[in-house]
């Protein structure tokens, strides 16, 4: 955030590295070239509910959301609706969040550890050994050593 004071933050909202920018700094070049006095600053307000992707980046004057999700590496310089998932540069609208809730909802019942993740408290824990054995065993057919 460059501007912390101009950014306000709703309940559950979730920033993976992305870039929120309260002012313009190109006016500082056009105020320096052409001897003038230019402001440019705008709030960003961020409602509930809110996941905004890494390195997106939210322009100022924007609102988003309530209920809505900004895609990794969007650039965003208008409002995103309410319900919505936005992606791309700049951001349009790509779905509904109800949609793409339904589209999750139908890749998930196909997921062999769908189970072990209906309990809550496997959603907000860190990742169990069986449930990494579980993805990596459905990702790559066999037992797989993580290399890196």
């Amino acid at each position: 955030m460059t501007d912390p004071a101009y950014v306000r933050l709703g309940n559950n909202v979730h920033l993976s590295g992305c870039t929120l920018f309260g002012h313009d700094g190109s006016v500082n070049m056009v105020n320096q070239a052409f001897d003038l006095n230019l402001d440019h600053v705008g709030k960003i307000d961020i409602h509930d509910n809110v996941f905004i992707g890494h390195q997106a980046i939210i322009l100022p004057g924007v609102s988003i959301g309530p209920n809505a999700i900004v895609a990794a590496n969007s650039v965003v310089a208008r409002d995103v609706p309410a319900n919505s998932v936005v992606g791309g540069a700049p951001a349009k609208v790509i779905c509904s969040l109800d949609d793409w809730i339904e589209r999750i909802k139908q890749e998930n019942s196909q997921l062999p550890w769908i189970d072990e993740m209906r309990l809550r408290e496997h959603v907000l824990a860190p990742e169990s050994s069986a449930l990494r054995a579980a993805r990596v065993q459905f990702f790559y057919g066999e037992e797989h050593h993580h290399v890196v």
